[in-house]
């Protein structure tokens, strides 16, 4: 009688973590995979649709928007994807090289690793850490990361000189979506004249 209580409760707890990890998923599962961002609007860069697929090939549309589109700083942004909400923001408002993506799990840091050098960012969440980089100072047009673990992400505009549409090719099926859209949006911030 007792085993089969002891089995009982064993199952039950069974059921409620798998129920817990199905309606709380982790950080550090990515859902999506992105493919393109592009403005909403052609004389503004404050608010952007991103399109990505899911790990069933649906197709997500996503938004990121500052969250004071009126005033001249952008140093705040609000981001919905899929049933996610989140805030981008300058970690210390005087300071444009660190920044942070604030989630229910924590925070994405993005900082860069020299100062005053916007051509290579540490991205860093937990213990995965990657080197979001372009390889032209005076060219900010083609971002990337390339890690061994992880696989590796790349952007470019789409029309070379035109900083509102980029095309996005993610093959870091391991990196979280949050930090994926912190490097997104880093750099297209830097490529429309933000901050």
């Amino acid at each position: 009688m007792l085993i089969s209580l002891i089995q009982t409760i064993q199952i039950k707890l069974i059921v409620i973590a798998i129920s817990f990890i199905s309606l709380y998923p982790s950080l550090n599962h990515a859902q999506s995979k992105f493919f393109n961002i592009s403005s909403e609007y052609d004389n503004t860069a404050v608010e952007w649709q991103i399109i990505s697929i899911d790990s069933s090939n649906n197709e997500i549309y996503s938004s990121v928007r500052a969250k004071w589109p009126y005033k001249s700083s952008w140093t705040e942004w609000q981001f919905d994807h899929l049933e996610y909400f989140w805030g981008m923001s300058l970690r210390y408002q005087t300071n444009p090289q660190h920044w942070f993506l604030e989630t229910d799990y924590g925070n994405v840091s993005i900082k860069q690793k020299w100062r005053n050098d916007i051509t290579e960012w540490n991205v860093s969440y937990e213990d995965i850490k990657l080197k979001w980089t372009t390889d032209f100072g005076n060219d900010i047009s083609q971002w990337y990361f390339e890690d061994k673990e992880f696989g590796f992400m790349e952007m470019w505009t789409t029309y070379e000189g035109d900083s509102r549409d980029w095309e996005i090719d993610d093959q870091a099926p391991d990196v979280p979506d949050e930090i994926k859209l912190a490097m997104i949006l880093i750099s297209v911030i830097l490529a429309n004249g933000g901050v």
